[in-house]
């Protein structure tokens, strides 16, 4: 059975080396190289567009994804809050949304590991992701 295996694999190899190294006159459009003008217009897009993504994300991990809570890194939760001018601990109203799911209460404050402890109409609920927006922040 091994032997099958390894001259199929040699035979699989084979072929598709010879396929790999033949040389065809007939270059089709998507086999054809891009000129240096496409490869930097690619370039200079995947820089406008990504670079900025990619910084703002590593800037937010670097301040939510910590193990306790302090004055400068704390979830978006604290921040939203804090930077609104709220005090997390009043009785500020919220929406938080989480993918389909949309959750309005007011926030009784924030534990120890940085979840926003919100009372809602069901009951007190400990949020750990979501978006947050405060109620009539841009009225």
């Amino acid at each position: 059975m091994k032997a099958k295996l390894a001259f199929l694999f040699a035979v699989l190899t084979l072929t598709l080396g010879m396929i790999a190294c033949s040389d065809s006159d007939k270059k089709t459009a998507a086999t054809a190289q891009p000129g240096v003008e496409d490869a930097v217009k690619t370039a200079v897009d995947a820089y406008v567009y990504g670079y900025p993504l990619v910084t703002m994300d590593m800037t937010r991990k670097q301040f939510t994804n910590v193990a306790t809570v302090d004055a400068a890194h704390a979830n978006m939760a604290v921040h939203v809050l804090t930077n609104a001018g709220s005090d997390a601990s009043t009785d500020t109203a919220v929406t938080v949304v989480d993918g389909d799911v949309r959750i309005a209460g007011v926030v009784r404050g924030i534990d120890s590991d940085g979840a926003l402890i919100l009372e809602t109409a069901a009951g007190v609920e400990r949020i750990l992701t979501g978006d947050v927006s405060i109620e009539g922040a841009y009225d």
